[in-house]
């Protein structure tokens, strides 16, 4: 019974992935779909902009360096928008590991490509129960 209201719960939550490498993309979808929740991707943060500004989003997951938009730039623009949302970054870059400020970036957690996917559903669900 506590799962089944866990995973009802879940499906509130709206969920941006944003990741120009298409397995990453199809991997997270499906395994965040199949955690509950509301999963949306986009292979560049203009796409995910868009979308942002007309639905609902409570969780981004991003990667750091993309075509267009980077990652910083992408959250720089969210938060100028003032989105309250958690924001994850992943990243397979050493450089934005050490990010200096990250807090007052908005920036919840920094998680390392290649990434655990017990340690990303459990830091989702982290970030969201700070929300």
């Amino acid at each position: 019974m506590e799962a089944a209201l866990e995973r009802a719960t879940k499906k509130t939550y709206s969920l941006v992935v944003v990741d120009d490498e298409t397995t990453i993309l199809r991997i997270l979808g499906w395994v965040l779909k199949e955690e509950g929740y509301q999963v949306h991707t986009f292979n560049r943060a203009a796409g995910a902009l868009e979308f942002i500004q007309e639905n609902p989003v409570h969780l981004i997951l991003s990667d750091y360096h993309m075509p267009g938009i980077d990652g910083l730039q992408f959250i720089h623009t969210l938060r100028e928008a003032e989105w309250k949302g958690a924001f994850i970054f992943l990243s397979g870059h050493a450089e934005l590991l050490k990010c200096a400020h990250r807090e007052e970036k908005g920036i919840f957690r920094i998680i390392p490509k290649p990434f655990d996917l017990i340690e990303l559903t459990e830091s989702i669900r982290e970030a969201l129960r700070s929300l």
